[in-house]
């Protein structure tokens, strides 16, 4: 392995600069990117794709781009990228040019997919790039019926990332992203009794969902999940309540909007003007009292700065200033799903919300403060305004 790696290195010494010098040559015929797609996971492969080809579908000249990858998350998506760009699924090709990366980032042949959580923008004005095909819609169709949801009924998806989420790696067993799918049974239920469907996504989880539920909650994660539907499902359903963790991002991509539960690390208010979401709550560790935003604030907790710690998920970052988050309530849950009912029904939200929205707003910095970020969910706002207020 070893000495693998020494010859990649050698190799990508020599060709990194003859590859750009051919690029260069080409570049008054043909324009073109090189990357790594980041495919091991979904929620990058969807979000952090979008955001990279909604900005090269912006230019005047759009430059042809060729990714390489390895390990693909989701084959479905995978395959509606090609339809957009050159992709070549190789493990000698990704290692080779990750030793090439180092040299190809400081060139304008790169193409950069990373993502800092700011592009509302992006998200919010810039139209999306993958479209479901006429065969797709009647895949679709009649998974849907096979799942005895009733033709033309609507649905929402549920999700939360759990302890089984990557559980098993050391850096990942204490985390502030993880919740409890028991607080979203209220809002499924809610759902139900308007008539529509709650459909409980995730390809790895805990634990099912108990027996009894109305049959108009389905828990497709247990009993039908497929790389397709995990498509379908997000890219067609109401709205997405979810949390931090990457199905939400398949929504983003196809413009459904999302409903965030439990959104840490504070300094991320979700992606775009049609978010709601709704923080985890923050207490001492020390007394167990409740802790107002501002004083996290104060504490560096909404730091947006692409460099900022607050971005990492363990919790060891928190222990060093006597904090701990706790987790959204059923309750919470519940008011963000009305919220976003609300929201695609045009329906007004609950008055009094906007002046405590606002002042929750005002807490984040840098692009976070964008007028096209996420807003805090309003019955969230109602219900905890003496954490929010000064």
């Amino acid at each position: 392995m070893v000495e693998d790696n020494f010859i990649r290195r050698y190799i990508a010494k020599i060709l990194s600069p003859a590859a750009i010098a051919v690029l260069t040559v080409l570049e008054p015929l043909i324009s073109i990117r090189l990357g790594v797609l980041m495919s091991e996971r979904i929620g990058h492969l969807a979000i952090n794709t979008e955001i990279y080809a909604r900005r090269r579908n912006a230019q005047p000249r759009p430059p042809l781009t060729v990714f390489v990858c390895h390990e693909v998350a989701n084959d479905t998506l995978l395959s509606m990228w090609k339809q957009h760009f050159v992709i070549l699924r190789s493990y000698f090709l990704t290692s080779l040019f990750m030793a090439m990366r180092p040299t190809f980032k400081n060139s304008r042949f790169f193409a950069d997919i990373d993502v800092y959580s700011d592009e509302h923008d992006e998200i919010s004005d810039l139209p999306p790039v993958c479209a479901l095909i006429e065969s797709e819609e009647r895949e679709g169709q009649k998974r849907l019926r096979e799942m005895g949801i009733e033709d033309g009924a609507p649905w929402i998806c549920f999700h939360t990332r759990d302890s089984a989420h990557l559980g098993w790696r050391p850096s990942e067993a204490r985390t502030i992203r993880n919740g409890s799918i028991d607080n979203y049974l209220e809002a499924a239920r809610w759902i139900a009794a308007q008539g529509g469907y709650a459909i409980r996504m995730g390809s790895m989880i805990e634990k099912p969902l108990p027996p009894g539920l109305d049959s108009r909650i389905i828990d497709y994660a247990t009993c039908f999940r497929s790389d397709f539907m995990d498509i379908y499902l997000a890219a067609r359903c109401k709205f997405f309540l979810g949390s931090t963790a990457g199905l939400v991002c398949v929504s983003y991509m196809f413009g459904v909007p999302v409903a965030g539960g439990n959104y840490v690390p504070l300094c991320q208010p979700g992606w775009g003007r049609s978010t709601l979401y709704t923080p985890k709550l923050l207490r001492r560790i020390s007394d167990g009292s409740p802790v107002k935003y501002g004083d996290a604030a104060c504490q560096g907790v909404f730091d947006g700065a692409r460099t900022s710690p607050w971005r990492a998920d363990r919790v060891e970052l928190y222990d060093a200033l006597d904090l701990e988050y706790v987790e959204n309530d059923a309750t919470d849950i519940l008011g963000l799903c009305q919220d976003m009912w609300d929201q695609v029904h045009n329906t007004p939200p609950p008055q009094g919300a906007a002046e405590i929205q606002a002042a929750y707003h005002r807490l984040h910095t840098d692009l976070h403060a964008s007028t096209n970020a996420g807003r805090l969910s309003p019955r969230f706002a109602l219900r905890h305004k003496d954490l929010i207020l000064e």
